[in-house]
């Protein structure tokens, strides 16, 4: 059973997976999801106050060149009509170049949400009221900064020891359980990371938006429980000035209360500074992590109990026929269910 006590290495973790899942986690490894597949909307939401310090940066260059543009204007003393379509283009040039600069330096690959349209509407409400100049940024690049949230990987597993009906109704009808620990599956992902990062080029395949095998060095930068939150709190609480808005990560709707979740948040590295963020947005739905021995990983694996009984027995032959590692490490869940 979950208790409070503290997290150790020792502690145990479950994963509840599809059956598809898990044999691609034998055969090629570990699926890593990125936030935005999550069906929780609220999942790695950031609060409407807080920028990433990055998003901070680049709207203080953008403000500057933009009253840089004001300026300017204001010396050569335009002809009013010249003047405001002159303004409007040289802002919008600043915007788009703007946007591109803070995609390139995170990575994005895929379109912004930005439509044109509300980069119009940004730089119409920024030439005619001049004091909105900053909520309307400010709007920008929450953004743009949403959209690096939403390409986030995150690992998700259980802290539970009791089986529960709903996950497994949830996220494994037809599938497995796993169990290991914390500190063999931050072990192994480490022991990976040196792997790859010995010889990235050779070890780094290519991206897919669909999620399918993608090669690459990986680095836990952050884990811990969930916290879940009414809704109405978490509403709240996302209105209010935040210190740590990557603490957000780690924050649901009390509805998902019964995943008792543990998370990993991952990003990838190779010595490069800006690695990191190059990484990010070259995938849509996540990816999967290849070269990670599952052997010494997997301690336990149950059979979702939905499955017929019958039916159940012949997985379990398969996959110990499958994977020999998994002799003696595979059986039937306990958990009562009357099948049809």
């Amino acid at each position: 059973m979950c208790t409070e006590n503290a997290i150790t290495p020792k502690t145990n973790i479950y994963r509840y997976m599809s059956l598809v899942r898990f044999i691609q986690l034998l055969e090629e490894g570990f699926f890593i999801s990125t936030a935005n597949n999550f069906e929780d909307a609220y999942d790695a939401k950031i609060p409407h106050s807080a920028l990433t310090e990055e998003a901070k940066l680049h709207k203080k260059n953008l403000n500057e060149r933009i009253n840089q543009i004001f300026s300017e204007a204001t010396e050569r003393s335009c002809v009013e009509g010249q003047r405001k379509s002159s303004i409007n283009e040289l802002i919008r040039e600043a915007i788009n170049s703007a946007i591109f600069r803070f995609q390139k330096e995170c990575g994005k690959s895929t379109h912004s949400r930005l439509s044109e349209a509300k980069i119009m509407e940004t730089v119409d409400c920024i030439v005619t009221e001049k004091g909105e100049q900053d909520k309307k940024l400010d709007e920008l690049f929450m953004i743009l900064d949403q959209e690096s949230y939403d390409a986030t990987l995150i690992s998700c597993w259980n802290r539970s020891s009791e089986e529960s009906y709903l996950m497994w109704k949830s996220y494994a009808e037809t599938g497995v359980r796993i169990k290991t620990t914390i500190g063999k599956f931050k072990d192994h992902i480490e022991d990976y990371a040196k792997r790859c990062g010995k010889n990235l080029r050779e070890n780094t395949g290519e991206a897919f938006s669909n999620g399918e095998v993608y090669n690459h060095a990986l680095q836990i930068i952050r884990e811990g429980k969930v916290e879940y939150l009414p809704q109405e709190e978490f509403e709240n609480r996302l209105a209010q000035n935040e210190s740590d808005p990557e603490r957000w990560l780690f924050r649901k709707l009390y509805a998902y209360r019964e995943e008792q979740e543990y998370r990993f948040i991952f990003e990838g590295r190779d010595g490069n500074p800006g690695y990191t963020k190059k990484l990010r947005s070259r995938y849509a739905k996540g990816l999967v992590v290849r070269g990670i021995d599952t052997i010494p990983i997997i301690e336990e694996v149950l059979i979702s109990p939905l499955i017929p009984p019958n039916s159940q027995k012949a997985l379990i032959r398969f996959l110990e026929e499958k994977s020999p590692f998994l002799k003696g490490k595979v059986s039937s869940s306990k958990l009562p269910i009357r099948n049809n």
